[in-house]
């Protein structure tokens, strides 16, 4: 199951690609192989739909279709929006020509998602460090109270 889901195309995907090539590509969210195929059938429409609505909510899953742009001949632009909670890591490109309605060309391109700045070096402490990281943030959050109520005693 894929932690951040979004297509780009050219035109509406079902006009691209016969319903069987966009199910076996898993091309869209409503194809994609998230349940073992040994699962219960009745349960498993109910499970899909669950979970593209949390996903969606998240901003992890993008319901709207992107645009892809050709520049060129060969050179083509799209934009992707990544929600600031999408989880850190390795993500998978796929790019697909697809010509006359048949995949003629794929290609795969990792895209890695790191945390930059002073927000990547909070969370790496917090990850490598939890111990710490909960101590100070505890020590930090009562004495921001205290001298909340010591300014606050005053007024």
């Amino acid at each position: 199951m894929p932690s951040f889901y979004a297509v780009a195309s050219s035109r509406p995907i079902e006009e691209l690609l016969a319903p069987e090539l966009l199910q076996r590509q898993q091309v869209g969210a409503s194809n994609l192989a998230l349940i073992r195929p040994d699962s219960k059938p009745s349960k498993i429409e109910e499970f899909r739909q669950a979970l593209l609505k949390v996903k969606a909510e998240q901003g992890l899953y993008s319901p709207v279709l992107g645009k892809v742009s050709f520049l060129g001949n060969q050179l083509f632009r799209t934009e992707l929006h990544f929600p600031s909670n999408v989880p850190v890591g390795s993500y998978l490109v796929e790019v697909m020509l697809i010509r006359d309605g048949k995949l003629v060309s794929a290609q795969t391109t990792p895209l890695v998602i790191s945390k930059t700045g002073v927000g990547a070096e909070i969370y790496q402490f917090a990850h490598t460090q939890s111990l710490a990281y909960g101590v100070t943030a505890i020590l930090a959050a009562l004495l921001l109270g205290w001298f909340a109520y010591l300014i606050f005693r005053k007024i």
